[in-house]
């Protein structure tokens, strides 16, 4: 089904009309699930609300996850290192029975920002990508304009220690 709006329950009622009058069946009810999904080309990303937290980006140190469109890729850099961080994090997450989350790319995020610039979650003015700047800093993916301006959808570094808002992501 398509069209249904997360984390809301619906009911239904199943009905027959002919000659003879209608018949109605038991209402049923489901919620539909807290995630979202986004397609991007041939790729279609998953988010939930249960893999959205606050977290530094890691340690000040240069990790090597640097890829601007391998999410995947830096998040399993991340994951190998001793201090806690936002992509070991999505590593160690396991929602929905899936345990392959990952904190996405600042490409994978301007992606899906372009398909869709109200998806992420409401009021988040920033996320921290998985894209390593240098040792020091990290880009966090902006959705307003971080001058005041009338864009969004951009990336700018921030320090690794500083505590910002994080969503893991998965491929469907």
């Amino acid at each position: 089904m398509e069209g249904l709006d997360r984390n809301t329950k619906y009911y239904l009622r199943a009905y027959a009309t002919n000659a003879n009058g209608t018949a109605y069946g038991n209402e049923v009810s489901f919620t539909t699930l807290s995630t979202i999904e986004v397609k991007v080309g041939g790729t279609t990303y998953i988010m939930h609300e249960d893999a959205t937290f606050s977290s530094v980006w890691g340690p000040t140190q240069t990790t090597g996850a640097n890829s601007g469109s391998s999410g995947q890729t830096n998040t399993a850099t991340l994951a190998k290192l001793s201090a806690e961080n936002a992509g070991k994090k999505c590593a160690q997450l396991t929602t929905l029975g899936f345990s392959d989350w990952y904190l996405p790319s600042t490409g994978e995020l301007k992606d899906i920002f372009d398909v869709d610039p109200e998806i992420f979650p409401t009021g988040q003015v920033a996320l921290w990508s998985s894209t390593e700047n240098d040792d020091q800093s990290a880009y966090l993916f902006n959705f307003k304009d971080p001058f005041g301006g009338p864009d969004g959808g951009v990336s700018m570094a921030s320090f690794k220690l500083s505590d910002q808002k994080c969503v893991c992501i998965r491929i469907k």
